[in-house]
Parts: C-alpha cells; structure tokens; sequence
C-alpha cells in the first residue's frame, strides 16, 4: 500500500515544489510513516487528524440523493 501511494503522488506532483505533505495521524503506521518520511524527502509530514472525515461530514445535494435512493431500495428489500 505504501509503495502503490509513493507511486501515485510521483506521478501527481512529478516536480512540484512541496515543502509539506499531510498524513492521516491516526490510521498511518509507523512504518508506513518511515517510508512515507524516507521517500518524501525533503517534504516534511505533517500530522492531520480527522481530515478526511470532516470533509465528508458535508454532502451535496447530488450526494443525499444518492443516499436516499439507496434507503429507499434498502426499506423496499423488507416490504412484504
């Protein structure tokens, strides 16, 4: 998994110029993080906690549709 992700961020930011990356503190392992900080360099890790779950807290209206849709086949699968 982490050599798959050094892969891909490569491939995105092939020259850019970056001082920091963020890393999710509490789901990154240790080793996942010395990998992270060797194949990084000279990028400094920068510990976030929660990033991605309070991004997902917030949801369009495309996004509740879909949700909808999905209970609503859900409350029809025990309709007898």
């Amino acid at each position: 998994m982490v050599r798959n992700s050094l892969i891909l961020y490569g491939s995105c930011y092939p020259r850019a110029e970056v001082s920091g990356v963020g890393f999710e503190q509490d789901d990154v392992t240790f080793s996942a993080y010395t990998a992270y900080a060797e194949a990084l360099q000279p990028a400094v890790l920068v510990p976030v906690s929660k990033a991605v779950e309070n991004l997902r807290m917030f949801k369009d209206e495309d996004e509740l549709a879909v949700m909808q849709r999905a209970a609503d086949l859900a409350d029809a699968t025990f309709i007898v």
